[in-house]
C-alpha cells in the first residue's frame, strides 16, 4: 500500500470521529439543551392526559376520607399545569428560583375541603389532620413533576453547559469550513467517506437501542411523565435521522461530481495524448 493511501486513510478516519464529534454536540445543542425543542414536547394532549390522571389517582386515595371528591374537580386547571410546568422549565434552562410555587392550587384545595366539611356541619377539631390530608394530596400533584424537579438540581449549570455546547458548535462548524476552505481539493475528495460513515453510525445507533431498550415500554415515574420521555427520545431519532440523510445526500452529490471531474479530466488526457 503507497504512503499517500495509507495517508489518505488516516486523514479520512480522522474526519469521521471529527464529523461524528461535531454532529454529536449539534443534536444535543438542539433537542435537549433546547429549551425551545423540550417545550414542543408538552402539547395541549398532554395537559389534559396530567389533569386527568391527577384528578383520578386524587380522588381514588381520598375514597375512605368521608370527604366529597368533588373537591379535586376544581382545585387546579389545565392551565395550572401549564404554569407548574413552565415554572419548572424554567428553574432547569433559566434558573430563575429554586422552588415550584403551588400556593394557589393548595389554597383552593383547603377552601373546597373546608367548604365541603361546612355542608356536612363537620368541624376541623384536629387541625393536624387536616393538613396532613392536604398535603397528601399535594404530595400526589407534586409526584407528577418530581422527575422534573430532579432536573432542577443541574438548573445552576444549565447555562454554562448551553454555552459550553454553543462555542464548542460554533468552533467545530467554524473550523470544518476554514479546513475546507484551506483544503479544497484534497478535503472535498476525502469527505465522501466519513460523512458516510458518520451516517451510517448515526442511523446504527439509533436502530439499534429503538430494537434493544424497549423505548416503547420505557416507564419513568408516572404514565403521563413516561410519555413526554419517549417523544423527547423519538424526536431526538428524527433530527438524527434527518441529519444523517443530508450527509448521505450531500456525500453522493460529492462522489458523482468528483466521477464526473474524473471522466473530464481522462477524456481531456487522452485528447492531448
Amino acid at each position: 500500500m503507497k504512503k499517500a493511501t495509507i495517508l489518505n486513510h488516516i486523514k479520512m478516519f480522522l474526519l469521521a470521529i471529527y464529523l461524528l464529534l461535531t454532529t454529536i454536540i449539534l443534536i444535543l445543542r438542539i433537542t435537549v439543551l433546547n429549551r425551545a425543542f423540550i417545550e414542543k414536547q408538552f402539547n395541549e394532549e398532554h395537559y389534559q392526559k396530567v389533569e386527568r390522571y391527577l384528578k383520578e389517582t386524587m380522588k381514588e386515595s381520598m375514597i375512605s376520607s368521608g370527604i366529597d371528591d368533588k373537591v379535586i374537580d376544581s382545585m387546579f386547571t389545565k392551565e395550572d399545569i401549564k404554569d407548574t410546568t413552565k415554572q419548572t422549565l424554567d428553574i432547569i434552562y433559566n434558573y430563575h428560583k429554586q422552588s415550584l410555587n403551588t400556593t394557589k392550587i393548595e389554597n383552593n384545595l383547603r377552601k373546597n375541603v373546608e367548604k365541603n366539611l361546612k355542608e356536612k356541619n363537620y368541624k376541623v377539631d384536629n387541625q393536624k389532620n387536616f393538613d396532613t390530608f392536604i398535603n397528601s394530596i399535594m404530595k400526589i400533584y407534586h409526584s407528577e413533576f418530581t422527575m422534573l424537579n430532579h432536573l432542577t438540581k443541574v438548573g445552576k449549570y444549565m447555562n454554562m453547559i448551553i454555552k459550553a455546547f454553543s462555542v464548542a458548535a460554533i468552533i467545530l462548524v467554524s473550523s470544518f469550513i476554514i479546513l475546507i476552505l484551506l483544503r479544497k481539493k484534497t478535503i472535498k475528495k476525502l469527505l465522501p467517506v466519513p460523512l458516510f460513515t458518520t451516517s451510517f453510525i448515526l442511523l446504527f445507533v439509533t436502530w439499534y437501542i429503538n430494537k434493544t431498550a424497549g423505548l416503547s415500554s420505557i416507564t419513568v415515574f408516572s404514565k403521563t411523565f413516561s410519555e413526554i420521555i419517549r417523544k423527547i427520545i423519538k424526536n431526538t431519532f428524527i433530527s438524527i435521522k434527518i441529519l444523517a440523510i443530508i450527509y448521505i445526500i450531500i456525500a453522493i452529490i460529492l462522489q458523482l461530481f468528483f466521477i464526473h471531474y474524473h471522466k473530464r479530466h481522462r477524456h481531456h488526457t487522452h485528447e492531448e495524448v
